[in-house]
């Protein structure tokens, strides 16, 4: 493969993406539609590239002419296009079709949307979910379309490990299985701001072993508006009973307030003792768990994927089986029996494999 790609794209994952391309030895050509936010992410690609060379300014690439309007671009710039432009389906169609209409090439196509299937975009993409930052994670969900045919398949495959990426595979069903796994968590965690509970309070009883960020915080670190519509994707395409399961974080990501960061909570905050609050981590941590485990009886993610991805994309801190070793199986099944019963909620059916002793 001929070591050029295109970025559709200047917020700080595609500059992410670009500068792990340069350390690989690509040449690269970043493309928007607006000139202002083409001269902001040439800055930060120099000085991302600035720090990476470590004081050797001989090994910074030459970058000039290399961020473009779409009309602009190289008709032979590109064997890999990624597009990595805002979470707006109508935005990243636009752009890809613009970039492709200049291109003399027939490249790769890869979108790093975390919400938005691939075929959306464009009928020839694949899905290409990196994490941030890409230097750490070094994980990426691959989302392989039903139309996509096996030179392109093997060919994305072959990009992503080259660039030193391990791979989750998922077709459409499974995609973005790792943010969709916080998802009942998050649910909970709003719930609890509902009943009164603190968003300092709620943020903290959401950290555990596996999840060291609380899930507020993160949510602050995304973004409101990113977050909410990403999750509004999510649950749209959930079977129609499972939708108001959801009612709590959808409501709650579409306000202002709730989180570490907001101010001017509208729901009267208790304040709980500490066997309150130890219970409410216990529910907490009991979904989160029953989640991974239905997740990967549901085929979502192998163990070992679920592994990777607790480790490189949420720092867990100890390995799933560890975790499930220690665990007090009946006090997490009753825990899950009591949330059912209270919000009859089917993520807090507990997994086959928690009631069978199984991991």
């Amino acid at each position: 493969m001929i070591r050029r790609a295109v970025i559709i794209g200047t917020g700080k994952m595609a500059g992410d993406i670009g500068a792990c391309l340069l350390n690989r030895g690509w040449s690269l050509h970043w493309v928007s539609a607006s000139e202002e936010r083409l001269g902001a992410i040439e800055r930060t690609v120099h000085r991302m590239m600035r720090r990476l060379a470590l004081g050797s300014p001989e090994l910074i690439p030459t970058l000039s002419n290399r961020f473009v309007l779409p009309e602009a671009l190289d008709p032979d710039a590109a064997s890999v296009v990624i597009e990595s432009t805002r979470e707006d389906t109508g935005v990243k169609r636009e752009m890809v079709h613009r970039v492709l209409d200049r291109l003399k090439t027939d490249p790769l196509v890869l979108s790093n949307s975390s919400s938005i299937l691939p075929a959306e975009i464009w009928a020839g993409a694949l899905g290409l979910h990196f994490f941030f930052p890409i230097q750490l994670t070094e994980l990426a969900e691959l989302i392989i379309p039903p139309s996509i045919d096996e030179p392109r398949t093997t060919a994305a495959t072959a990009f992503a490990q080259s660039l030193g990426l391990q791979l989750v595979i998922q077709d459409e069903n499974h995609a973005f299985a790792t943010n969709r796994l916080l998802l009942p968590l998050q649910a909970e965690a709003f719930r609890a701001l509902q009943d009164g509970w603190s968003p300092e309070v709620v943020d903290t009883c959401s950290t555990s072993i596996l999840l060291p960020i609380g899930q507020l915080t993160l949510i602050d670190s995304i973004g409101r508006p990113v977050f909410a519509a990403a999750v509004q994707r999510y649950v749209s395409c959930m079977p129609p009973s499972f939708r108001a399961d959801y009612r709590p974080l959808i409501d709650g990501v579409c306000s202002p307030v709730n989180t570490p960061q907001a101010v001017g909570a509208p729901f009267p905050h208790n304040t709980p003792d500490a066997a309150a609050t130890e219970a409410l981590k216990a529910r907490l941590q009991a979904i989160f768990i029953n989640t991974c485990l239905r997740f990967v009886d549901d085929g979502l993610f192998t163990r070992d994927g679920l592994d990777l991805v607790l480790s490189r994309v949420f720092g867990a801190e100890r390995p799933f089986a560890q975790v499930l070793d220690r665990l007090d199986r009946p006090r997490v099944i009753a825990e899950l029996n009591r949330v059912y019963r209270e919000t009859s909620a089917d993520y807090s059916r507990p997994s086959p494999s928690l009631r069978s002793g199984g991991s």
